[in-house]
């Protein structure tokens, strides 16, 4: 068994945007990179080796930032907590609400 993981093409993607060159500089070499390795395997593994290649999400670039202002429709005194990590927004609710 073995196990591949790659942090990019993503962290690319966040900083510089899907479109950018240093996203594209990043791909080739990952393509480079797998070629390499199938080549291998074809080699010498052929027959004994399952290859699964996974992602976790695709991007799209977008001309503005887009980011919802919930402070109008969330009831402050009804939150416990919450959190605001990036794109993810998490709100804990008082007991009895």
């Amino acid at each position: 068994f073995l196990l591949l993981f790659y942090s990019e093409p993503d962290r690319q993607g966040h900083d510089y945007g899907p479109n950018s060159n240093e996203v594209r500089k990043v791909l080739l070499r990952l393509d480079n990179e797998l070629a390499h390795l199938l080549k291998r395997v074809k080699k010498e593994l052929n027959d004994d080796l399952n290859i699964i290649i996974l992602s976790d999400h695709g991007m799209e670039e977008t001309k503005q930032l887009i980011q919802p202002f919930l402070v109008g429709y969330i009831d402050k005194s009804a939150v416990e907590d919450n959190i605001l990590d990036g794109p993810l927004f998490s709100v804990t609710p008082r007991l009895g609400y």
